[in-house]
């Protein structure tokens, strides 16, 4: 469910001049090199099947992607459940790229918020979708902080490069009536997000 209320927020910010490389929801992916397990923010890609890393490069413009931080039941009734999902949103900017003006990236930050909408239509079983931006994250490395980037990527949190961290509650509601969903398909071919042999 917060990949589909994640990437319905994507679609609406995709088409910024500034946005560059955007996913969803991250995973945590655990790579193990040479005996030491690094975590990086990853997004399986399900048309190449392959591991996508989110992680700040000199070559984009903004690196952009979304953290889920748990969803809560909000109480049922009789047609619908109800649930409260918070995310993160997490945005890295490459300030030169965008304009060598910029000496912070406070205008794109609070362009992101003004372009996620207060509410979204109906996707699938999902409805009544209402977004809340409650804040701005204290601006540390600690936004980044559940990743393990080497050495060189720290550089890209210093001027001339910007970051930001976006808090927002998602409500939304699903139908019980079962008719509303699809029927469960067992493909046990092709690759999962498990899968080892899919990691570049």
């Amino acid at each position: 469910m917060i990949r589909k209320l994640t990437d319905l927020i994507v679609a609406e910010i995709t088409g910024l001049n500034f946005v560059d490389h955007i996913g969803g929801i991250v995973k945590d992916l655990e790579v193990n090199r040479d005996g030491t397990l690094n975590r990086y923010p990853n997004i399986l890609n399900l048309t190449t099947l392959k591991h996508e890393t989110f992680l700040p490069e000199s070559k984009y413009k903004s690196v952009i992607f979304f953290e889920d931080n748990g969803v809560t039941t909000e109480g049922n009734d009789n047609r619908y459940n109800n649930y409260t999902a918070n995310i993160r949103l997490i945005a890295w900017y490459n300030l030169p790229k965008i304009n060598s003006a910029y000496t912070d990236g406070a205008l794109l930050t609070q362009t992101l918020i003004y372009n996620i909408p207060d509410t979204l239509g109906n996707s699938d079983y999902l409805t009544k979708i209402a977004i809340d931006v409650t804040g701005e994250v204290a601006k540390t490395k600690a936004i980044f902080g559940r990743y393990d980037f080497k050495e060189d990527k720290w550089q890209y949190l210093n001027y001339p490069y910007d970051y930001a961290g976006i808090d927002m509650i998602v409500k939304f509601s699903v139908p019980r009536n079962s008719s509303c969903f699809d029927a469960v398909v067992i493909s046990p071919a092709g690759c999962t997000e498990n899968d080892t042999d899919c990691v570049e």
